[in-house]
Parts: structure tokens; C-alpha cells; sequence
């Protein structure tokens, strides 16, 4: 999608561009009720489908506005040379494009997967107590009416964050080169 929105000229490319941006201005606890009711219509509810569905309604946005400023910065005239060289759009985008975006994909996909890690909203209000994530599990292992466990909910807490940490560290030389393609307009 993000490859689209920027190398493709079409009537209702702004429009969408437009919704995306509306989609992570309006906060995530406003939406739920409207998710609430969508997912427990369809039979959805309390299912991993509806964590999945809710998670992807958050971060599509996120993803695809860092990921079109990646494509921005892709050269005109790499594509144009891989179509003068007989090259359809789709070998174009699986030969050319995705080989110099890897660093843009590794960062968005880092930031999904931090957002849908450490969602406690969704998790508690759609998901039910056997589909829990672990943020979700942890708040109402250490948390009761009226007192809470604090050290114990600290110590999972860091525990918890561990994989956050060890994929940063393992990818960070990724993320900050796909942070500074998506920063810079060329």
C-alpha cells in the first residue's frame, strides 16, 4: 500500500492518505466501543481474530506512513531503468524494491510489533481471559480490587519487556537506517 500511495498516481490517493492520517489522530479508546460492537455482531469476540483485527486497525496507519516515506525516497529512476530493462511491476517490486526497503520493513514491522506487545486496552476488553496477552494477564494476575502486588508486577513487567529489548538489540542497526530513509524527503 505504501508503495502505491507514493509511486502511483491515481484519483483517490489523497483521500486515502487522508483517512490514514484521521485513523492515528483518533485514540484508540474511542474506537472500541464501535470494535466492541462490530466484532461481537460478526461472533468475534473474546477470540484471537479479535485481538488481530484490532491490532491491525491501529497499526496499518502507523505502518504505512512510515513505510511511504521509505518509498519516497526510492529513486525514480531505479524503477524506470528495471522497466526499460523488461521487468513487470510486480518482479520490480519483489527484485528491486523490497532488497533496498528491508531496513524500512524490519522498523515498521519492530513498531507493530512493540504497539500489539504492550496493548492493554484491547486485550482486556476484547479478548477473553484464556486469550489474554501478556500485559493483559499480568494486570489482573497482580492487580485486585483495591491493592496491587507492586514488586511482583514490576519483576514480570521487566521480564515481559525482555523480548522488546533483545529484538531492538538484535535489529537496531536496521531500525536506525530504516528511521532515516523514512526522514529523509530526496
Amino acid at each position: 500500500m505504501a508503495y502505491s500511495l507514493s509511486k502511483f498516481r491515481y484519483r483517490g490517493r489523497n483521500a486515502i492518505m487522508f483517512m490514514f492520517l484521521i485513523g492515528q489522530l483518533i485514540p484508540g479508546a474511542l474506537l472500541l466501543i464501535s470494535l466492541y460492537l462490530m466484532l461481537s455482531s460478526a461472533g468475534l469476540l473474546y477470540t484471537y481474530a479479535a485481538l488481530i483485527i484490532s491490532f491491525t486497525t491501529f497499526t496499518l496507519p502507523l505502518t504505512v506512513f512510515l513505510l511511504k516515506g521509505i518509498m519516497d525516497g526510492l529513486p525514480d529512476d531505479i524503477l524506470e531503468a528495471a522497466k526499460v530493462d523488461g521487468l513487470s511491476r510486480t518482479a520490480t517490486v519483489f527484485r528491486i524494491v523490497f532488497p533496498l526497503v528491508v531496513p524500512g520493513l524490519i522498523t515498521a514491522a519492530m513498531f507493530a510489533f512493540m504497539r500489539g506487545w504492550s496493548d492493554l486496552l484491547f486485550a482486556l476488553t476484547l479478548a477473553g481471559p484464556d486469550k489474554q496477552t501478556l500485559p493483559a494477564g499480568l494486570t489482573q494476575a497482580f492487580i485486585h480490587e483495591g491493592t496491587a502486588d507492586w514488586p511482583a508486577l514490576m519483576a514480570a513487567s521487566l521480564i515481559t519487556s525482555l523480548p522488546l529489548v533483545i529484538i531492538f538489540v538484535v535489529l537496531q542497526r536496521y531500525f536506525v537506517s530504516g528511521l532515516a530513509a523514512g526522514a529523509v524527503k530526496g
